[in-house]
């Protein structure tokens, strides 16, 4: 008899449904799942192996006089680790007002609507503090009003800045460096405000199409294939209940900077990136990106809960293959 885990058989399928539903209603403010590859991982925690990158930068092969060997070659790599924390959060369905609701569903929905959305910034807040700081890339340039010491660069919302020159160079760095070009630019939304009301930037592709400005024309202007932006937002307000008519001070999650970097297209084994994202995927019931819904009784308090349960990791596999774009606005 196989082992079930307590609480697995209330996993609730529909409520399931439901949450991925919702997550991708909130495609257009986060960004946690668009960049990096997602690994589906049977264990909580594993290895991986990351595989060295400085055999693909040189060269070993030599002539070959007869009857003599080639020189030979291999891989040098190294070993890491993943942990898929379990993040949850419940809401509860009292007895009272299911039975002086009009629907049954509609409580279960906008409950599992609520604890996804909290489940999703949460994870939006760990894949940013993870990713969209210098800390883990091998190099950081920084904005300022001026652009004239080293690497720095004008802030792009200052009059007299050149986001496409910046690009240039910066690229032309990356690719120095790693012998790889970066496939993708994660921007704040202020930096993206900049970008499309930038003379440079319209001047550039205002004869290629018409209609507005957009990632995938921005992105051609710069020679960076994927631009994404990040619009999530977060409440600063420290009230553990918020009246329904109040209005909360909010603050955009990715700031004022941005990042450059390679990601692979797919999860592989010998394919560079410069992060992957982990889904423990084989927590009972759980969906692609290590998400699950149960639905089960409290009876000493009447009600019916509602869990979201959520096990991810994320992780920067290759520091080098990243650069940060710090204040790249005013």
């Amino acid at each position: 008899m196989p082992n079930i885990l307590p609480g697995d058989v209330h996993v609730n399928r529909e409520l399931t449904t439901v949450a991925i539903s919702y997550a991708q209603q909130s495609a257009e403010n986060f960004v946690a799942d668009k960049i990096f590859p997602v690994v589906k991982s049977d264990f909580a925690t594993d290895y991986y192996y990351k595989f060295g990158r400085r055999s693909f930068l040189q060269t070993r092969a030599a002539k070959r006089a007869p009857g003599t060997e080639t020189p030979g070659v291999e891989w040098a790599f190294s070993r890491d680790t993943y942990a898929c924390e379990v993040w949850g959060l419940h809401h509860d369905v009292e007895d009272q007002l299911r039975a002086n609701a009009d629907s049954y569903f509609e409580l279960d929905r906008s409950g599992t609507e609520l604890v996804t959305e909290q489940v999703l910034l949460r994870r939006e807040k760990e894949f940013l503090s993870n990713y969209f700081v210098a800390t883990p890339w091998s190099e950081t340039v920084t904005g300022d009003t001026a652009g004239t010491s080293g690497t720095n660069f004008k802030q792009f919302d200052l009059s007299g800045s050149t986001p496409i020159e910046t690009f240039r160079k910066a690229v032309l760095r990356f690719r120095k460096r790693t012998g790889m070009k970066p496939n993708f630019v994660l921007m704040g939304s202020e930096v993206w405000a900049a970008l499309l009301d930038h003379a440079e930037i319209i001047d550039r592709i205002k004869y290629t199409q018409t209609g507005f400005l957009t990632e995938q024309l921005v992105g051609k202007a710069i020679d960076i294939p994927n631009v994404y932006v990040s619009y999530g937002v977060e409440s600063s307000n420290d009230d553990d209940e918020m009246t329904a008519d109040m209005s909360p001070t909010t603050n955009w999650l990715a700031g004022k900077s941005m990042l450059m970097g390679y990601a692979a297209p797919n999860p592989s084994r010998t394919t560079p990136s410069a992060g992957y994202c982990f889904a423990w995927t084989g927590y009972a019931g759980a969906s692609a990106w290590g998400g699950r819904v149960k639905k089960y009784r409290m009876e000493n308090i009447a009600c019916d809960r509602i869990e979201i349960e959520a096990a991810f990791a994320f992780k920067v596999t290759a520091g080098e293959l990243g650069m940060f774009f710090a204040t790249a606005v005013s």
